[in-house]
């Protein structure tokens, strides 16, 4: 919730997470300066950051996975994590991208550690 607040503070749209717990931002429109440094003021509360050092090997090949799923549901800017990334990053033009949140409703699974949808489910 704190991150959803927090977001919202610095000028990204962002609705409390729901009950799965899931968080949905809306990127379209925000620009990349504005999203950065929502970001940055709001690392602390971050779910995604949370903990110090690298994340670890689960976590950064969900990461990897979640991005594959976007692409594969019309994303095709997502980029891949950097090695040792905690959290997603996601700018003006990923964010902006029509399919970005059927694609987003239809991988969320994968960063909670289900496997996600696919295309055409």
């Amino acid at each position: 919730m704190k991150f959803a607040e927090c977001m919202r503070e610095n000028g990204v749209q962002m609705d409390d997470p729901g009950p799965d717990g899931a968080l949905r931002l809306n990127a379209k429109g925000i620009k990349k300066e504005v999203m950065d440094k929502a970001q940055e003021a709001c690392r602390e509360f971050n779910p995604m950051e949370q903990g110090g050092g690298p994340p670890n090997a689960e976590d950064q090949e969900r990461a990897r996975k979640h991005a594959e799923c976007m692409r594969e549901n019309g994303v095709e800017a997502f980029p891949d994590p950097e090695p040792n990334q905690r959290g997603i990053r996601i700018d003006q033009k990923v964010g902006g991208d029509p399919d970005f949140d059927a694609a987003q409703d239809k991988c969320k699974e994968v960063l909670q550690g289900g496997g996600g949808r696919k295309v055409g489910q």
